[in-house]
């Protein structure tokens, strides 16, 4: 016997979430072979820590060295205290709406729902066209999404709601592809305050990075993430 550590995983899913979970992909999986436009009428979005300093990655800090020189050291560093909370909504052509949560805000229903109204008129003044085709909305299934004043008020909005297997919040494309993205030049910079973080954040929007769907599904295929 040898002695090995454990895999961590973010939750451990029930058999009947791992059915719920086969089911939904099979759902949209089948639905995306029949509707071309599948992907063009996606929105979706999460909310994300900022923070004024995030240390580089094990990636961004590798070093070229000889074969005989000894492995560099590098002290861990940690975040800093310093941050601000953003929400984004997204689609395969880049950021729709982004908006910086005031510090000390609460988020409930009610300003959810204000969000979604923001979030529809950023549609229909960035995306000509895409209320008319339909929006499908791309989101995890945490409480205050799927609350019954949330659905609510998509439903109000003209939205549909695109399934989402529990406890699999994960998967959500804003958190395995778009906000690593959008950190990786902050990361080693010390930002300082939230003018340069925003104006960062800006700089970044404005660059080549474009058909953001397509390029997100590449990088999770290239993290060998089994899907």
């Amino acid at each position: 016997m040898s002695k090995v550590t454990a895999r961590w995983v973010p939750k451990l899913l029930s058999k009947e979430q791992k059915r719920e979970r086969v089911r939904v992909s099979r759902e949209l999986r089948s639905r995306y072979k029949v509707e071309e436009d599948l992907l063009d009428r996606i929105v979706t979005g999460d909310k994300t820590w900022f923070h004024y300093y995030e240390p580089e990655s094990k990636t961004q800090s590798k070093q070229w060295k000889r074969r005989d020189e000894p492995l560099p050291i590098k002290v861990k560093a940690a975040k800093s205290a310093g941050k601000r909370m953003a929400r984004v909504f997204w689609d395969r052509e880049g950021i729709i709406h982004l908006d910086w949560l005031p510090e000390k805000t609460i988020i409930n229903s009610d300003y959810y729902f204000d969000e979604l109204k923001e979030l529809r008129q950023a549609i229909k003044r960035e995306r000509r066209g895409k209320l008319t085709r339909g929006v499908l909305l791309q989101r995890d299934n945490a409480r205050l999404h799927v609350s019954s004043k949330t659905m609510a008020a998509i439903d109000d909005l003209g939205f549909e709601c695109l399934p989402h297997p529990p406890c699999c919040s994960y998967l959500a494309p804003s958190d395995y592809w778009l906000f690593r993205e959008m950190k990786k030049p902050l990361r080693g910079e010390r930002i300082g305050h939230f003018k340069r973080l925003e104006y960062e954040i800006k700089k970044w929007e404005k660059g080549p990075l474009k058909n953001f769907i397509p390029l997100g599904w590449k990088s999770y295929q290239n993290d060998g993430i089994d899907v």
